[in-house]
C-alpha cells in the first residue's frame, strides 16, 4: 500500500468517526451560527471602550504631542506622513488624526469608526474646553471626515479577525484533542504496528480537519455576507486559498502540541497557553498601534497574525494573490515546520 493510500484511509476513517459522533458534529456545525448571532447582537449596539488613539502629523507635531499627552484616556502616536496617517485611520488603527501643518490645524475622523466620536470628545473638545479663555469661544481646529469611498466600517474591519479566530480554535483544539485521545485509548499503539509513518498520520489528520474547517468557515463567511452584506473587495479565490493555508498552519501547530502529550488536561492547558496570546496579539479585537516593538515582533511569529492581515487585505483593501504572497509564504513555511517537528517528536504510545 502506498503512502497516499494510507493517508486516504486514515482521512476517510477520521471523517467517518466524526460523522458518527452526532454531538461533536452538531457543535462544530452549529457554533458558527451561535457566533454570528452573538456578533450581531453585540456589535449592533456600536459600543466601545473609553481609551482612544490619536495620531499627529506635521512639522510641529512634537509640541502638540506633549499637549495631548496631558489629556486622560488619550494615547498619542506621532506619524511620519499624511499618507501613513490616512491609511491607519482608514483601517481603524487610529481613532483620530490631527494634521498640524495647516492653519488652523485639521483633524480627521472616520464616520464609521465606533470610537471616532469618542476620540473627538476626549481629545479635541477637551483641549478646546481647556483653552477656551484664550480662543475667545472660537474653534481651534478644522473638522474633517474621510471620504465616503475611503471609509471601511468597523464591522467590515473586524469580521476577518473573527473569521480567523474561529478557524484557529477549530484547528488547534480539534486536532489536538483527537491525537491525545488516540494515544490514551491505545489507537496509536495499534497503528504503530502498521507501515504508517508519523508524518503520514499527521498529514491525514491535517487533511481531515481541514475538510471540516472548510465547511465550518463557509457557514460563518456565508452568514456574514448575507446578514451584514460584507463585501469581498479583492480576489475571492485568494481569500479561499489563504484561509485553507492559514487553517493548515494552525492544524499543524495543534499536532505539534499533541505529538507527545498524554492527557486531555495537559493538552487543554498547552493549547490555551498557545492560543490566548494569539487572540490578543494578532489584532483580532484591537490594533497594536502604539505598542512596544518587541510585542509587534512577537505577533509576527504567530500564524493567526498573518491570516488576519491577509484576510483584511483581501476583504477590506481589494488585494489579490500578489499583495498577500508574503502571508502565503509564511503560513506555508509554518505548516511544513510544525508538521516536520511534530513528526520528529511523535510518540505512538504512552510512557
Amino acid at each position: 500500500m502506498t503512502a497516499l493510500k494510507r493517508i486516504w484511509h486514515l482521512f476517510y476513517a477520521r471523517n467517518l468517526e466524526f460523522l458518527r459522533d452526532k454531538d461533536s458534529m452538531a457543535w462544530a456545525l452549529g457554533f458558527p451560527f451561535v457566533l454570528l448571532v452573538g456578533f450581531y447582537f453585540v456589535f449592533g449596539h456600536n459600543t466601545s471602550p473609553p481609551a482612544v488613539k490619536i495620531g499627529i502629523s506635521g512639522q510641529d507635531q512634537q509640541s502638540w504631542v506633549q499637549h495631548f499627552k496631558a489629556l486622560p484616556e488619550v494615547q498619542v502616536i506621532p506619524l511620519q506622513s499624511e499618507k501613513e496617517a490616512r491609511t491607519k485611520l482608514q483601517h481603524h488603527r487610529l481613532d483620530l488624526w490631527l494634521n498640524t501643518d495647516t492653519h488652523p490645524p485639521q483633524y480627521f475622523i472616520s464616520a464609521h469608526a465606533p470610537k471616532g466620536y469618542l476620540a473627538e470628545r476626549l481629545s479635541i473638545y477637551e483641549w478646546e474646553r481647556r483653552q477656551r479663555d484664550h480662543s475667545q469661544g472660537q474653534s481651534l481646529f478644522d473638522r474633517n471626515t474621510l471620504d465616503g469611498d475611503a471609509e471601511i466600517p468597523y464591522l467590515e474591519w473586524f469580521f476577518p479577525g473573527l473569521l480567523s479566530m474561529n478557524i484557529m480554535f477549530s484547528a488547534v483544539f480539534g486536532v489536538g484533542y483527537v491525537v491525545v485521545r488516540y494515544r490514551k485509548n491505545g489507537v496509536l499503539k495499534r497503528l504503530a504496528a502498521t507501515p504508517l509513518s508519523a508524518f503520514e498520520f499527521l498529514v491525514a489528520q491535517l487533511a481531515s480537519r481541514l475538510f471540516l474547517i472548510a465547511f465550518n468557515t463557509l457557514i460563518l463567511l456565508g452568514g456574514g455576507l448575507l446578514l451584514f452584506r460584507f463585501p469581498i473587495r479583492g480576489s475571492a479565490s485568494a481569500l479561499v486559498l489563504l484561509i485553507l493555508t492559514g487553517a493548515a498552519s494552525m492544524i499543524a501547530l495543534g499536532t505539534l502540541v499533541a505529538a507527545r502529550t498524554e492527557s486531555e488536561e495537559l493538552a487543554n492547558g498547552l493549547l490555551n497557553l498557545m492560543t490566548m496570546p494569539m487572540v490578543f496579539l494578532s489584532e483580532v479585537w484591537f490594533s497594536l498601534e502604539g505598542s512596544a516593538d518587541w510585542i509587534k515582533t512577537l505577533a509576527q511569529a504567530m500564524p493567526l497574525t498573518h491570516l488576519v492581515n491577509g484576510s483584511r487585505a483581501i476583504m477590506n483593501d481589494g488585494a489579490g494573490f500578489q499583495e498577500v504572497q508574503h502571508e502565503f509564504f509564511v503560513l506555508s513555511a509554518m505548516t511544513l515546520i510544525f508538521l516536520s517537528l511534530g513528526a520528529a517528536r511523535f510518540r505512538w504510545q504512552k510512557r
